[in-house]
């Protein structure tokens, strides 16, 4: 199975109006900013894009925005996760219309602490569309139990997993584990070089909307071996 994320993405941000009403016209001058960098994709309405404090019909309305506005350039992954699990199959449903590349999803609001609850929840999205499907692992929500072969072994198929979190530990057992199949994705911002040390493909993060091409210069330069570089 090829690998979707490499290199540098920014968490897009969600622009709004003073009376927090979507600007959906800022989002292509913002897309098309980013793309005068060496950005190799966008992570559309996770944290940063504030996806669970909008509506269905909002996040529907900026991923189409930003597919739109990315026109194929790079490949656009849209985080489906909300308050109920019906509520991330509805979008994740909605994402293949649009033309996303993929989908992921944070842990289910209600029982973020239960891996049984998770695989269901995961599942049930990964089943609404034909397009793959990325775990989205938060630190806050995730069972500090669950070893990394237990994770492997219960989780669904799934492509990838975008890790916000600085256990490195855990997440080299998972590089390690799946065999180097798992496409491994760093999610905090001040981890992103340790993170390719440990393995990963590459990094999804929120400074990466205002500084860029200080963090592909990274990716670069340790592409090239050069790691003193990329510290």
């Amino acid at each position: 199975m090829s690998k979707l994320v490499y290199g540098i993405w920014p968490a897009l941000v969600t622009p709004f109006g003073d009376n927090l009403e979507l600007k959906i016209d800022a989002v292509t001058p913002l897309v098309h900013s980013l793309l005068e960098t060496d950005i190799s994709g966008f992570f559309v309405c996770g944290g940063t894009g504030e996806g669970r404090a909008m509506t269905v019909p909002e996040r529907k309305a900026i991923g189409e925005a930003a597919v739109r506005a990315v026109g194929g350039q790079v490949p656009v992954i849209l985080h489906v996760g909300g308050t109920t699990t019906e509520e991330s199959v509805a979008l994740a449903t909605h994402a293949p219309m649009v033309g996303a590349d993929a989908v992921a999803s944070v842990a289910p609001a209600n029982r973020p602490n239960d891996l049984a609850a998770a695989v269901r929840h995961y599942t049930a999205i990964g089943s609404a569309s034909d397009l793959p499907f990325y775990v989205y692992w938060l630190a806050s929500d995730a069972d500090r139990r669950v070893t990394a072969h237990r994770f492997l072994e219960a989780m669904p198929n799934f492509s990838g997993i975008k890790f916000t979190d600085t256990n490195f530990y855990l997440f080299q057992q998972l590089v390690d584990l799946s065999g180097g199949c798992l496409n491994a994705i760093t999610g905090p911002d001040e981890m992103c070089a340790a993170g390719m040390i440990m393995g990963s493909d590459g990094a999804i993060g929120s400074t990466y909307n205002i500084m860029p091409r200080i963090f592909c210069g990274m990716y670069q330069a340790f592409q090239e071996g050069r790691v003193s570089r990329t510290q």
